[in-house]
């Protein structure tokens, strides 16, 4: 199933995590954050906007293609938690 998964939404959230990382981050400080978690937020979100919204979700995810977002996402959590 791991074939299935989008690599648009792999790489975007790639990127993502690691810009999200390096805003968050500061150095002597003991934050915990997910950037996996708050890249899942915002593409959930991506299903209810519309217009410049929606572009600036997508661009901050880092993603191009939205088609079947929702089962891409499914995909993606079933791989990285082996249940399938």
């Amino acid at each position: 199933a791991n074939a299935a998964v989008d690599p648009n939404l792999v790489s975007g959230f790639n990127e993502f995590a690691f810009i999200t990382h390096q805003k968050l981050y500061q150095s002597g400080k003991s934050d915990v954050y997910s950037p996996y978690s708050i890249g899942v937020l915002m593409a959930l979100l991506v299903n209810g906007s519309a217009g410049n919204t929606r572009d600036e979700l997508t661009q901050a995810l880092h993603i191009t293609n939205t088609d079947h977002l929702n089962m891409s996402i499914d995909l993606l959590n079933q791989s990285l938690t082996n249940n399938k």
